[in-house]
């Protein structure tokens, strides 16, 4: 929503997959997030909606959310 612009490097994928990569090697720094672009699809299963709420609750917990510059789902 708005009519802003926005500028950053894309990072994200899959939440569903992205959920299994945290605390793991291949889970992204904390500096990669820094004005990035968070793209997130969910996968075919459609996960509920609490389980959204709960894990975009975590990357808030996790100071993703604060530092980069947008979010896109799809």
């Amino acid at each position: 929503q708005g009519s802003g612009k926005v500028q950053g490097h894309l990072i994200g994928g899959c939440i569903d997959v992205l959920e299994m990569l945290k605390g793991t090697e291949v889970w992204p720094s904390s500096d990669m997030w820094k004005d990035g672009i968070l793209f997130l699809e969910t996968s075919e299963d459609k996960p509920e909606p609490t389980y959204l709420e709960c894990w975009l609750r975590n990357y808030g917990a996790q100071g993703i959310l604060q530092n980069i510059n947008g979010i896109v789902f799809g």
